[in-house]
């Protein structure tokens, strides 16, 4: 079996650098270094009186929003401006107002009228009135509902906001996380954007390293190797995952990655560490005792009769 050594360095299987999300003043630290992470469990809490007070305010002015649209709460997608209690009720003046005018023109047209020409004009002056209080009505409806549904996104936000007051783990991705460093403490006030909590998954961990180039051709995804790290006794298997696809033209040679199982995590990220790789097994091989090798100038030869 043909090997060959390289050196590199370990790293988690995800590293993640865990950021505030909103400003404010820490009370609570809830996880410190070499704490297992439960999936989007809690890390640090953010005071969140004045998201708290943001919430209430963007709900009032919602409410207050809706209250002039005769709905308490905001209808889901398209509405129809004519459904709404507002311009309901315009639209059933107009038509009793209509209604009062066909009675009236009755009244009128007779012989002789049972109306006079100057009510039978204030009642169709009224029935004009409020055929343009509908369309009045409508618009303001319509602005109403566009003022309505500000508040609602406002409210969303400031519900969003009160919630990023809790700092939280990952928990979309299927990961144990450990806490590598915690840089923040109870008393501190930060700013969006902080960095509190660098989190590394060290389940499974990946070693980079660089080979000659010569050896492109020798390896690829697959490959077996081994791990030696410093204090650990036995090597650890590991599986070739990555190969580079071009070869860096300064240093001539090209970055292999490696993965391997870390349950017990004696393995830890950031290790410098020696990798074996397996590169290729030639099943009729030739052998001669180590003592007919001739060294010359850095190189080993066999003489041969």
């Amino acid at each position: 079996t043909r090997t060959v050594d390289m050196t590199g360095t370990l790293f988690g299987q995800e590293e993640t650098t865990i950021a505030a999300k909103v400003p404010g003043q820490i009370i609570s630290v809830f996880a410190d270094l070499g704490d297992v992470v439960p999936h989007g469990g809690p890390l640090a809490q953010i005071d969140p009186r004045d998201f708290q007070l943001a919430v209430e305010e963007a709900r009032a002015a919602r409410q207050a929003a809706l209250a002039q649209l005769g709905l308490s709460q905001l209808p889901q997608g398209d509405i129809d401006v004519k459904s709404l209690p507002v311009v309901v009720r315009a639209m059933a003046e107009a038509a009793n107002t209509e209604a009062r005018l066909a009675r009236a023109k009755l009244l009128f047209e007779r012989t002789p009228p049972l109306m006079s020409q100057q009510e039978f004009e204030d009642i169709l002056t009224q029935n004009e009135v409020e055929k343009a209080q509908v369309n009045s009505v409508e618009l303001v409806a319509r602005a109403q509902l566009a003022e309505a549904r500000v508040a609602e996104a406002s409210l969303a936000v400031a519900e969003k906001r009160l919630a990023d007051a809790t700092v939280l783990a990952p928990g979309e991705l299927p990961l144990q996380y450990r806490v590598a460093e915690r840089r923040v403490s109870v008393g501190e006030y930060v700013v969006s954007g902080s960095a509190l909590f660098r989190l590394v998954a060290t389940y499974r961990v990946k070693f980079r390293g660089s080979l000659p180039e010569r050896y492109v051709g020798q390896v690829a995804p697959g490959s077996s190797a081994t791990l030696h790290a410093q204090g650990q006794t036995a090597p650890v298997q590991a599986v070739v995952t990555r190969v580079a696809p071009a070869i860096n033209p300064t240093s001539r040679a090209f970055e292999v990655e490696l993965e391997a199982d870390n349950q017990d995590g004696k393995l830890k990220p950031g290790a410098f560490v020696r990798a074996t790789l397996r590169l290729q097994r030639e099943e009729i091989a030739a052998f001669v005792p180590k003592t007919a090798l001739v060294e010359s100038l850095g190189s080993k030869r066999v003489l041969t009769v």
